[in-house]
């Protein structure tokens, strides 16, 4: 038996509230349900996000980002290029004149947009870092408040199982590692890259 009826173009995945995003297959507009496949916001978004901390990032059909609550009330006015959640965290990134910076939930600005990219988040030991890139396309990682974890000074850099950060870095011998490290920067293991387990990451 069906527990939702498979009347949908495509469906997001269920959120904290138990709500996940639905999308029309003839508007391809995109709203809310919840599992019992009640409408609990309207289709009538271009795109939309999951709920994260009780805000979703939407997008309305003048393609402009804001964020709602399960209210459908606006916390952030619709007027970025794009926002996106930072999951986890009562926190979104948002883009503006091409860099992305952070906010919180309600719109107030936490980073300001100087990054080129804000992405992966990792959590631990009561810390929350996110992973930053910066024009030169070098990666690192800044706290929530845009204070600076580790430098950006990587090529390559990523979290490891939500709770973990890792960068790569050239040993003396010209050859390259691996720091895994806990979110204050601390190194817990470096392992060279034929060292490195299939499916690590």
């Amino acid at each position: 038996n069906y527990v939702i009826e498979p009347i949908y173009y495509e469906l997001g995945s269920v959120d904290e509230n138990g709500l996940l995003p639905y999308e029309l297959p003839n508007t391809y507009k995109s709203g809310f349900i919840n599992t019992k496949n009640e409408i609990v916001i309207e289709a009538k978004y271009r795109n939309v996000k999951p709920f994260n901390n009780g805000v979703a990032c939407v997008q309305t059909e003048d393609l402009e980002w804001g964020a709602i609550n399960t209210e459908n009330k606006w916390t952030i006015q619709p007027k970025y290029y794009l926002l996106f959640p930072l999951y986890g965290t009562d926190c979104i990134s948002f883009y503006e004149n091409g860099l992305v910076g952070i906010m919180d939930n309600n719109g107030n600005i936490k980073v300001k947009p100087i990054y080129k990219g804000i992405y992966e988040v990792a959590k631990g030991n009561g810390n929350i870092v996110v992973r930053a890139q910066n024009s030169n396309y070098k990666s690192g990682f800044i706290d929530l408040n845009g204070n600076i974890v580790i430098p950006l000074n990587y090529d390559e850099a990523g979290v490891l199982n939500g709770t973990y950060i890792y960068v790569e870095t050239e040993r003396n011998n010209g050859t390259y590692a691996f720091n895994i490290m806990d979110t204050s920067g601390n190194v817990i293991l470096s392992l060279a890259e034929d060292e490195i387990p299939v499916n690590a990451y």
